[in-house]
């Protein structure tokens, strides 16, 4: 086997990496739909004939083979819990949680702290475990501290690396983030139903929560999943503290992060942040 296989091999997945990165970070593409497909079919034609070059994070490794019928998805624990969020419903809650901060943090009055504002998904949260750069586990959030294994369906999203773009990485980390469906992806998802199906899709959350319950991660990867983290469980050897610096890196690292966000100093700037937010909520290419 001469060094052009092997270099073709590395074309070829650098190109699907990338077309993958553009639609789903950028919205845009510099292949098509057919040339991607094309170049896939390639892909797997040169890994059928040389297996010895196929590795874990292949693109033609994302999808594997069905559960049989009748099986359960196994259960496994987060290695830190997946804790819920409180909401607050009017100004006045915030500013009392705010305050509560600021005592706990032992500010005197008059002084402030940064807050990072981002968007709440309305989608299905995930927490993916990564070993020495490598995609090893993925859980359903569950009751947040056991989730189950749906690794086979998560390895579907295009956008979703299956190996961390970083030529040291964390020993062990958890990325935490949304499974969700897009508003054009739902959309086209659904007129596709109604016309082949009596039974039509009823919104983008419940779509997502019943792909990710299927047996069969073929039928997974023909719907429009997308990854969006928001952040980290355990991390063993990850020099990031902050969260917007985690936020950077993990953007290094090829995943795709929920935006818009800010930091904002002081509590007003949060309350001008989520009136801005609330806004142009119909606005935003995915449900919040």
């Amino acid at each position: 086997m001469g060094r052009t296989v092997e270099a073709r091999v590395r074309e070829l997945r650098e190109k699907l990496e990338r077309a993958s990165r553009l639609y789903y970070e950028e919205g845009t593409s510099d292949i098509s739909d057919s040339e991607y497909d094309e170049l896939f079919a390639e892909l797997q034609a040169i890994e059928r004939e040389h297996p010895e070059l196929t590795t874990p994070d292949s693109p033609t490794m994302r999808v594997g083979s069905p559960l049989p019928k009748g099986t359960s998805f196994a259960k496994a624990d987060h290695l830190s819990p997946m804790l819920s969020l409180d909401s607050l419903t009017s100004i006045d809650e915030v500013r009392e949680f705010d305050e509560r901060a600021r005592k706990f943090l032992g500010l005197d009055d008059g002084e402030t702290f940064r807050w990072v504002c981002e968007p709440k998904l309305d989608g299905v949260s995930a927490n993916l475990l990564y070993e020495d750069g490598a995609l090893v586990l993925g859980l359903s959030r569950g009751d947040g501290r056991t989730g189950e294994d749906i690794t086979q369906n998560l390895r579907t999203i295009r956008n979703l690396p299956l190996q961390l773009e970083d030529s040291s990485p964390p020993r062990r980390v958890e990325i935490r983030g949304e499974v969700i469906m897009s508003r054009d992806a739902f959309a086209r998802l659904q007129a596709e139903s109604e016309a082949t199906s009596d039974t039509p899709f009823r919104n983008a959350r419940n779509t997502v929560a019943g792909t990710l319950k299927l047996l069969d991660p073929r039928i997974v990867a023909r719907r429009p999943l997308e990854f969006l983290c928001f952040g980290t469980g355990r991390a063993d050897g990850l020099d990031q503290a902050s969260h917007t610096e985690r936020r950077a890196y993990l953007r290094e690292c090829g995943f795709t992060v929920a935006e818009p966000h800010a930091v904002c100093e002081g509590i007003n700037g949060v309350i001008d942040f989520h009136a801005g937010l609330d806004s142009r909520r119909e606005e935003l290419p995915y449900e919040i």
